[in-house]
């Protein structure tokens, strides 16, 4: 096997330099060319934008046009590339990457006969070369990982349908769900998660317990998902709680549940979204909760003050001062909204989800008293007087 292997490192190698030989042509001669009409851009960037003051475009001259002249051609080049990319023939679209580079995938061997050493080299020989197709594998497993998976997920990215582009570079890499990682026990997820939410989305239960995180670690490192007693958690337990919920209109009105393009219409009031604006705010700029106590205490302050602005707005107390009065509107927007604010913390605090208490109690209110004040009803936000009442 060994010296098989060393005859596949030699012809890869020798590929991989003949590729970078033809690159340096292909930059030099353009470089050549543009030398000779002295453009200044040998590289061809197709976003090159026009440097200059815009004060100092030549008559007859757009600034779109300077920039079309600024990159060459290139930007038209790009484009075309990108049409080859979407509309191109299907022999070219489903053709892998080992066709592109000129790899035969049944003269590589498995990684299971393979010793570590083996792995490896022909693992970066295999990246080595692809790199100069514009692709590369880019993988970060745990740091005991041997060659074998890098190899094995290799194999995989040179037998996946692939278009080249002249511009940018597709690097193959991480799909950020354990559960199914090529890198399996090796999987650097598996230490920033805990085995119970790795089995409940459905990763092996065999899965050796020293390759998650220890529940200090994950307490300290991620508390919006390990640590109940934290504000940030209560927020993605709300966000959860509201996709959950989204997920369940979809399902019910026929669409798929992943399919985020469908949205149920605004039924319910994104209080959630308001929740999350406070606790950023007590992480950022606040340094932390008062406890829950001294927030009911400033509620009862807030709503006192509500209180005192309306007895003279509204009732029959007066305005000790002329610009207490003239700036009355405005403060009582903002008392309201410091009523708001309080009471948001304290939602925050015991893990109330304002957006499913407010819709629940909505629906109480609906139920409960849609006789009730069904002789009331007059225009929104207003109540009628005793001589308007319709009877």
């Amino acid at each position: 096997m060994q010296r098989y292997v060393d005859q596949l490192l030699a012809g890869l190698r020798a590929k991989t330099e003949a590729r970078i030989a033809l690159l340096e042509a292909a930059e030099a001669e353009a470089q050549a060319e543009a030398a000779e009409r002295g453009g200044p851009n040998p590289e061809r960037n197709p976003f090159k934008e026009y440097d200059g003051d815009p004060a100092d475009v030549p008559d007859g001259k757009t600034l779109f046009e300077l920039d079309e002249e600024a990159n060459d051609g290139a930007f038209e080049d790009y484009i075309a590339d990108v049409e080859r990319y979407l509309e191109g023939p299907r022999e070219i679209l489903d053709q892998n990457l080992a066709h592109h580079a000129d790899i035969d995938l049944g003269e590589l061997p498995p990684p299971d006969k393979l010793n570590d050493e083996q792995a490896g080299a022909l693992y970066e020989a295999l990246n080595g070369l692809i790199a100069t197709f514009g692709h590369s594998v880019e993988v970060y497993p745990a740091e005991d990982c041997p060659p074998q998976p890098y190899y094995a997920y290799m194999l995989e990215v040179l037998a996946k349908p692939v278009v080249l582009s002249a511009y940018g570079h597709s690097g193959h890499g991480c799909g950020y769900w354990a559960p199914d990682c090529t890198f399996g026990q090796y999987c650097c997820c598996l230490a920033e998660m805990s085995k119970e939410d790795f089995v409940e989305q459905g990763g092996d239960p065999n899965m050796p317990e020293e390759r998650f995180g220890s529940p200090e670690y994950l307490k300290a490192h991620h508390p919006d998902i390990y640590d109940v007693g934290s504000p940030s958690y209560q927020m993605t337990q709300r966000h959860r709680a509201q996709n959950i919920r989204e997920q369940d209109w979809r399902e019910a009105n026929g669409y798929d549940r992943q399919d985020y393009s469908h949205k149920p219409p605004p039924a319910e009031i994104p209080l959630n979204r308001l929740q999350d604006a406070v606790d950023n705010w007590m992480e950022d700029v606040g340094h932390g909760y008062y406890s829950e106590l001294t927030n009911t205490a400033i509620l009862a302050e807030e709503v006192g003050e509500v209180a005192r602005l309306a007895a003279r707005l509204y009732g029959d107390q007066s305005f000790k001062r002329p610009e207490d009065e003239a700036s009355a509107k405005t403060d009582w927007a903002d008392e309201l909204s410091d009523v708001l604010f309080v009471l948001t913390t304290l939602a925050n605090q015991t893990g109330v989800d304002l957006t499913e208490a407010f819709a629940k109690g909505m629906e109480k209110r609906t139920d409960r008293d849609a006789a009730r004040h069904a002789k009331r009803a007059g225009p929104r936000g207003q109540r009628l007087g005793r001589d308007e009442l319709p009877f």
